[in-house]
């Protein structure tokens, strides 16, 4: 239903106008710190995770496209040695709002999942807040599971 292709520098740097921000968005909604905070942790989280942009090593960033060869969303997949493992992590991954609900994420997912196979993973994990459960769904229909819940309680200035 959709195929990964790397993406381009041109669709690299339409997808960075708006990554920091959505991610410090998302951030700042969790209520994690201040919008200026989370602005800022984002765009170091995205310097130090792709000093070299599309040329960092052991970070894939794709465009998902569908049978028609139309662009539907992204992913960005890393690649990882942990405790002598290979593993991979998808760091984002969108459905451009007017192709949701087509079955173009499910696909995508299962479209990385052999990506990170071919690539020698064993395992692959991903972060989803709290607030999407739309997201939060997907992962689950697509076999992913909880393995740590972070909890937290906002609590009245005295």
């Amino acid at each position: 239903m959709v195929r990964l292709a790397a993406m381009t520098q041109a669709e690299f740097e339409r997808y960075m106008e708006s990554a920091v921000e959505d991610y410090a968005q998302s951030r700042f909604r969790c209520g994690d710190c201040a919008i200026e905070e989370a602005r800022a942790h984002a765009a170091g989280d995205y310097r130090a995770l792709l000093p070299e942009g599309l040329a960092t090593p052991d970070q894939f960033l794709f465009t998902i496209r569908s049978e028609a060869d139309e662009a539907v969303g992204m992913v960005w997949l890393a690649m990882r040695e942990r405790y002598a493992t290979k593993t991979a992590y998808i760091y984002d991954i969108r459905t451009d709002e007017a192709h949701r609900g087509k079955g173009h994420g499910a696909a995508a997912m299962k479209a990385v999942e052999a990506e990170a196979s071919r690539k020698g993973a064993v395992r692959i994990s991903l972060n989803v807040m709290s607030w999407n459960h739309a997201a939060r769904r997907l992962y689950e229909r697509c076999g992913y599971g909880v393995v740590g819940i972070g909890m937290s309680k906002e609590l009245a200035v005295t």
